[in-house]
C-alpha cells in the first residue's frame, strides 16, 4: 500500500511540522528532524536509508507478512548469530559506495570507467571478507558453528560440496 502524500505528513512519516517551520526544504527535506524516519534511520549505506524510507512510505499489510519481517530483524539482531552477523555486516559495509546507484547507472550505460571499476572493487571486497568468515584456517565454517549454540550440529549445517 502506498500512502497518499497527505498521510504522510500528517503523520509526520517523512518530516516533522517543526522541521517545516525552521525551513527544511529541498530534496533532502524528508530527512527532517523530529519525524519518524529520522527517529528510526540508523542506516549505515544510502541503499539501507532508501530501503526503510520504501517501508515507510508502503507499509506492509497483511499482518504474515509483517511477523515475517519482525522474525527476519530479530534473528538478525538477537539470535544466536546476532555478534557474528554484526560484525561481518560492519566489515562489509565499512566505506562501501552506493552499490545500487551504481548498478543502475551500469544498466544503463552510464556509468564512467572508474565508477565501474570502484563496483567491482566493491565487490571484491565483499567477497573477501565472506570468505574469511565462513572459512577458518581448517576450512570449517565459521559461521554455520558461532551460530549452533551447542556445536554438535555444525556438519549437518554445512552447505552440501
Amino acid at each position: 500500500m502506498l500512502l497518499p502524500a497527505a498521510a504522510l505528513a500528517n503523520l509526520e512519516i517523512l518530516q516533522s511540522t517543526s522541521s517545516l517551520a525552521a525551513g527544511s526544504f529541498g530534496h533532502r527535506a524528508w530527512q527532517g528532524k523530529g519525524s519518524l524516519y529520522w527517529l528510526l534511520n540508523n542506516t549505515r549505506t544510502p541503499f539501507g536509508a532508501r530501503l526503510l524510507y520504501q517501508w515507510l512510505c508502503c507499509p506492509l499489510l497483511k499482518p504474515a507478512a509483517i511477523v515475517a519481517r519482525q522474525e527476519a530483524v530479530a534473528e538478525l539482531t538477537e539470535g544466536p548469530c546476532a555478534d557474528t552477523l554484526t560484525s561481518l555486516r560492519k566489515a562489509v559495509l565499512d566505506g562501501m559506495m552506493d552499490l545500487e546507484k551504481v548498478l543502475t547507472k551500469c544498466h544503463y550505460q552510464k556509468a564512467n570507467p572508474a565508477e565501474f571499476l570502484k563496483f567491482v572493487k566493491a565487490f571484491q571486497k565483499v567477497a573477501n571478507t565472506l570468505q574469511t568468515y565462513l572459512k577458518d584456517e581448517d576450512g570449517q565454517t565459521v559461521v554455520r558453528m558461532a551460530c549452533d549454540e551447542d556445536g554438535d550440529d555444525a556438519a549437518d549445517a554445512a552447505p552440501p560440496s
